[in-house]
């Protein structure tokens, strides 16, 4: 069923984000207050996650867990979006995450973490709808970060030809080699291959191909890549220049110099310029959010290049 037959809701991304917090065990990036042990802590990685299980991880993360709630997430997540699926137990329902939910999921938890807030001060008027088209809007960002992994084979493949010419494989077992070189090879090799497997993963999830065959672990590395790589683009959003930083660290390497008069005012002007550039970013960024959903017409096009610089 298409989104556009779905009602959707504020409540949907919150649930489907505990579905995938509770079932991968990886805690969600959302400072809390509230002096309750997280429900992650409490599930088992793998097991199917219970209706209360969400109820209390929307509770605690999100301000919204009574039955209504969670059950006007589900919904749509199970229906619609194919973010969820439903399984069976002896007693009662459970629920599992599908790929595409972990994904998008994460996506949502980094603009909720570091954007949707901003926005909502600025005036941007956040309903569901322009929520799921930010989510969707990012889901290109991801996908395009995560099909540069694929660069990676000529790499792997020349860490693995190394690896095979020097017999990495015979001294390292009889720990006899000469030096560093293999043990460094080794773990190269290792981690260019995990980057090209998540990856892969993400690109082909977001791409529409099946995924087959992922451990409730693996999708859990998936879930924190997600939100990692979406994090990258949204804070871009919200701070697009980091003058300042480059400052202070050019003072610590400095040294002698770190406190002399030039370079801090350079830090403190800098400190003001990306307040000011951060400021702007908030409010174009605002302005796209309204538009994501309006509809295309002679007017609004008309406008567009009346607007255009």
């Amino acid at each position: 069923m298409g989104v556009g037959k779905c009602r959707l809701n504020n409540n949907v991304y919150p649930a489907v984000a505990c579905v995938a917090s509770l079932y991968t065990g990886v805690k969600l990036p959302i400072s809390t207050s509230t002096n309750v042990e997280d429900a992650a802590n409490n599930a088992r990685v793998g097991v199917p996650v219970s209706f209360r299980a969400i109820s209390e991880c929307m509770r605690v993360h999100f301000s919204r867990g009574n039955r209504e709630q969670v059950n006007r997430g589900l919904a749509p997540a199970v229906n619609c979006l194919g973010y969820v699926k439903v399984v069976k137990g002896p007693y009662r329902v459970k629920y599992v995450p599908t790929l595409i939910g972990i994904i998008d999921s994460g996506i949502y938890l980094a603009l909720f973490s570091i954007l949707l807030d901003k926005l909502g001060k600025s005036g941007a008027e956040l309903t569901p709808e322009t929520i799921h088209a930010l989510v969707r809007f990012m889901r290109l960002m991801v996908f395009y970060n995560s099909l540069s992994s694929y660069g990676e084979v000529p790499w792997l493949i020349d860490e693995k030809l190394f690896y095979s010419l020097f017999n990495c494989s015979e001294c390292l077992s009889q720990g006899n080699c000469h030096d560093d070189s293999c043990k460094i090879t080794e773990k190269q090799i290792k981690d260019l291959r995990d980057e090209l497997l998540y990856g892969a993963i993400i690109a082909k999830a977001i791409a529409g191909v099946e995924v087959r065959g992922i451990e409730p672990r693996q999708l859990g590395i998936v879930f924190k890549e997600a939100y990692t790589i979406a994090s990258g683009y949204v804070r871009g959003l919200v701070y697009p220049s980091g003058s300042a930083g480059y400052y202070s660290v050019l003072g610590k390497i400095l040294g002698p110099f770190r406190d002399h008069p030039l370079l801090k005012f350079m830090v403190d002007a800098h400190r003001v310029l990306d307040a000011m550039v951060g400021r702007a970013a908030i409010y174009l960024t605002s302005r796209l959010v309204g538009n994501l959903n309006k509809p295309v017409t002679g007017a609004t096009a008309g406008l567009e290049d009346k607007q255009a610089v």
